[in-house]
């Protein structure tokens, strides 16, 4: 080896000791795939949507009529 002009360096790999493993749960391709494309289409995905409507009714009056309406969507 000396003779094409490589040097060998003996090294011993196991001379220091292993990191120890985190303790971070690993998150699966599939979701970082879908995190990472919502991260790039959310602002599309807003723009289509129109602006919430104003409320009319109070939070009680809203209750009274699902109240007056759920035996019907059954």
């Amino acid at each position: 080896m000396k003779g094409m002009g490589h040097e060998v360096r003996e090294h011993n790999p196991f001379q220091t000791p292993a990191p120890a493993p985190l303790l971070v749960r690993t998150v699966s391709p599939y979701v970082a795939r879908l995190q990472g494309m919502w991260a790039s289409l959310r602002g599309d995905v807003e723009s289509i949507f129109p602006e919430p409507a104003e409320r009319t009714e109070s939070i009680g009056e809203f209750l009274a009529r699902v109240d007056e309406q759920y035996t019907q969507d059954a």
